[in-house]
């Protein structure tokens, strides 16, 4: 399959699900749990804008959120939420 097919069909047919929603649905299948990680809001200057979606598997981050010490920070909330089963707003 050409790599490059997910992106371009992500671009031209942006009603169908996004490539990070098509993993996600492939984990649930799978019964794999993940946490979805989403920027709800931002002030000042930000990497990353509101709507920046990643996904971490407990082992992993797909995507990122800006890099830098806010997302070590992020990564480290998430593995608690991930632990305790947990959604999580901070």
């Amino acid at each position: 399959m050409n790599d490059t097919l997910p992106a371009l069909h992500d671009t031209f047919l942006p009603d169908l699900p996004s490539s990070l929603e098509r993993r996600i649905v492939h984990l649930l299948e799978q019964k794999m749990p993940a946490v979805l990680l989403t920027i709800t809001q931002t002030t000042g200057h930000a990497a990353r804008k509101a709507g920046t979606r990643a996904l971490f598997t407990g082992q992993t981050l797909e995507g990122t959120l800006g890099g830098g010490l806010f997302e070590k920070r992020v990564i480290e909330e998430a593995t608690q939420c991930f632990a305790k089963k947990e959604s999580c707003l901070f």
